[in-house]
Parts: C-alpha cells; structure tokens; sequence
C-alpha cells in the first residue's frame, strides 16, 4: 500500500503513446429542410462531417422517423436562411415506421406540425 492507496487491478497497466482518440456521440436540436424516401436536407447549429452516420429522430404530423443516416454533404460555413449548417444525407436503412412515416408525409396524408 503506497499513499493509503489499494491497487484492485487484476492485469498490469502497460504505457502506450499517443494517438488513441474518443468518439462520443452529440445530440443536438436540427430544423428539417427538404425530405426525400431517400434521405434528408437539415439545418444544424454545429457542423457535421461527410462520412459521419447519424441517427435521425422526428415526428412527422403524428408519426414517429427513426433512422440512421450517412452524411453526404456538409456546408463549411453558416447559412443564414438556413439558420445553420446545412447537412445532406442517404438514409441507410428505415424501418417499417419510419418508412410509413416518410411516405405518409409525402404523398399527402399526413401534414407534418
């Protein structure tokens, strides 16, 4: 015991030098622009990377869109009229809800609040 300090580890500690990263995942509040069955034009307060997958969570009129979406395109500089960055994605997959949800919307029986 060394400084009133009890080691409980059960495997060595081995030094390792830089280069590890962390990737959280960030929520953050979006304004949908533009909706496809394909995919999704928003309006973010942050920035988001080409490439990222995210996951989309929304209520269209009264139905609830959950889906996974793959980055396409990212503005790099704010947009105004947007009121944020405007970030374009593919769904990757949608499940039957979600599905519902997009073609409820989109073909007119379902009005989005």
């Amino acid at each position: 015991m060394e400084n009133g300090f009890i080691e409980r580890r059960r495997s060595p500690r081995v030094p390792i030098g830089s280069g590890a990263q962390v990737v959280r995942p960030v929520s953050m509040a979006v304004r949908l622009l533009d909706l496809s069955s394909d995919g999704v034009l928003l309006s973010c307060p942050d920035p988001v990377a080409p490439g990222a997958v995210s996951r989309v969570i929304a209520r269209l009129g009264s139905r609830p869109l959950d889906a996974e979406l793959d980055v396409r395109h990212a503005s790099i500089q704010w947009d105004q009229r947007a009121g944020g960055y405007r970030v374009g994605g593919r769904f990757l997959a949608l499940g039957p809800q979600a599905r519902l949800a997009i073609e409820s919307l989109l073909s007119g029986s379902e009005h989005s609040d």
